[in-house]
C-alpha cells in the first residue's frame, strides 16, 4: 500500500469517527430533552402539558355552552309559568261569565251547552293549575342550571391549574442550562432553528382562558355576627339598604310590608298568597311579589321574587334567601366574617350591568369549588323552606 492510500485510509477514518460523534452527539442531545418532559412539534420542543391545556379549555368552552343552553331553558320555564298564570285569569273570567249565562238558559238544549262549555274551561283550569304548582318541575330545572354552572366553573379551575403547572414548567426549562446546550448542539447541524416553547398556541390558548375567567367574578362580601345568625347589608333598586339575615335554606327572599312600601311595592287583591313560616313557628300568608333589582356587594341581580309579610307582622325578619342565592356558587367562612358569592356572566343571567371585575383569584377559586353546606355557620329561623 502506498503512502498516498495510507494517508487517504487514514482521513476517511477520523471522518468516519468524527460522524459517528456528531451522531452520538445528536443523540445525547435529543435524549436529554426527552428526559426533560420534551418532545419536538416542527421546529419547537414542547411538553405534554400544552395538550392538557388544549382539552381542559376545550371543557370549559363546552361548559359555558350548557350552561347558557340551561339557563335559557330555565327562562322559558319560567316565562310558561307566567303566561299559564295570564291564560288561568282569562279562563277564570271566562267560567265567570259562563256561570252567569247557565243562571239565565231557557232551554235544555242551552243548559247543556253552556255546561259543555263551563266542563272544557275546567278542565283546562286543572290542567294548568297542576303545570303551575308542580314543584318538582322547577326544582328540577334549577338544579339543572346549578349543576351546569359548579361543572363549568370546575373546568375553569381545571383549565386554570394547568396552564400555571406548564408556564412554571417552561420558566424551568427555559433557565435549565443542559437544555440550552442540547438545542444548541442540535441546531449546529439543522437550518431550521428549534426552540424551546411554548407554541404560539398555547400563548393564544392562555389569552382565551383569561377571557373565559373574566366571565367567573367572585366577591367577598362582609357579614356581622348577629347573635346565631349572620347580617348583610343589601340594596334594593339602587336606593334603600337594609341590613339582612343571610338564610341560605330559605327559598326565597323575605320582607315585611313597610320595607315593601318603601321600595315601591304595592300589592293588591289579585297579587298571589302563599303561605310562609316565620321565626316563631307560626305559617303566615304572604304576598308573592318580584323586587326589581337587589345588589349584594357590587353584585346586581335583577326582577327577584320575594315574600311580603302581612302588615300587622312587622316583626318577621328580612331574609337574604335562595332567590337571589340560586344565582351564585356561594361559601360562607363563619371564622373570617365573609361571604363569597362567584357567578358566571352569560348573556342569558339576570344581571344587571356591573364593572367587570377580575376574574376569581386563586384563593376565591379554591374556596368557592361548592356551594355552602350550611352545618358549621349561624342560621336563621326556619323560614320559607
Amino acid at each position: 500500500m502506498t503512502r498516498r492510500s495510507i494517508v487517504a485510509l487514514f482521513g476517511l477514518t477520523v471522518l468516519a469517527l468524527t460522524h459517528m460523534a456528531s451522531a452520538a452527539d445528536d443523540k445525547t442531545a435529543e435524549a436529554l430533552l426527552k428526559e426533560r418532559g420534551l418532545r419536538r412539534s416542527g421546529t419547537t420542543y414542547i411538553i405534554a402539558l400544552e395538550a392538557q391545556l388544549q382539552k381542559r379549555l376545550d371543557a370549559a368552552k363546552d361548559g359555558f355552552k350548557k350552561l347558557t343552553f340551561a339557563q335559557r331553558q330555565q327562562k322559558m320555564f319560567e316565562q310558561g309559568a307566567i303566561d299559564s298564570k295570564a291564560m288561568m285569569r282569562e279562563l277564570t273570567q271566562q267560567r265567570m261569565l259562563l256561570n252567569r249565562q247557565l243562571a239565565l238558559t231557557n232551554t235544555t238544549e242551552d243548559h247543556n251547552r253552556v255546561v259543555a262549555m263551563l266542563n272544557e274551561v275546567t278542565d283546562q283550569l286543572s290542567l294548568l293549575n297542576q303545570e303551575a304548582n308542580d314543584p318538582e318541575a322547577r326544582k328540577k330545572v334549577a338544579a339543572q342550571v346549578a349543576e351546569q354552572r359548579e361543572a363549568f366553573m370546575q373546568s375553569v379551575l381545571d383549565a386554570r391549574q394547568v396552564a400555571d403547572e406548564a408556564t412554571a414548567a417552561y420558566a424551568k426549562l427555559a433557565e435549565d442550562a443542559e437544555v440550552r446546550d442540547a438545542l444548541a448542539a442540535l441546531n449546529q447541524k439543522t437550518k431550521a432553528k428549534l426552540t424551546l416553547g411554548p407554541t404560539k398556541t398555547f400563548l393564544a390558548n392562555i389569552k382565551v382562558l383569561e377571557k373565559v375567567e373574566a366571565s367567573v367574578l367572585s366577591e367577598d362580601v362582609t357579614l356581622r355576627d348577629g347573635g346565631g345568625v349572620f347580617l348583610v347589608d343589601v340594596t334594593f333598586n339602587g336606593k334603600v339598604t337594609k341590613e339582612m339575615i343571610l338564610d341560605t335554606g330559605a327559598s326565597i327572599v323575605s320582607i315585611t310590608s313597610e320595607l315593601a312600601q318603601q321600595i315601591g311595592l304595592k300589592p293588591t287583591k289579585e297579587t298571589p298568597t302563599i303561605k310562609v313560616q316565620i321565626a316563631d313557628g307560626s305559617v303566615v300568608e304572604a304576598k308573592l311579589m318580584t323586587i326589581p333589582s337587589i345588589r349584594v356587594g357590587k353584585f346586581t341581580i335583577q326582577n327577584v321574587q320575594c315574600s311580603v309579610a302581612p302588615a300587622d307582622r312587622q316583626d318577621s325578619p328580612l331574609l337574604l334567601g335562595g332567590s337571589f342565592l340560586k344565582h351564585f356558587v356561594y361559601h360562607v367562612k363563619p371564622d373570617a366574617g365573609k361571604l363569597i358569592l362567584t357567578k358566571v356572566d352569560t348573556p342569558d343571567d339576570s344581571s344587571a350591568p356591573a364593572p367587570r371585575g377580575k376574574a376569581a383569584s386563586k384563593s376565591s377559586r379554591r374556596a368557592t369549588g361548592k356551594a355552602a353546606a350550611g352545618t358549621d355557620e349561624p342560621r336563621a329561623p326556619d323560614a320559607n323552606r
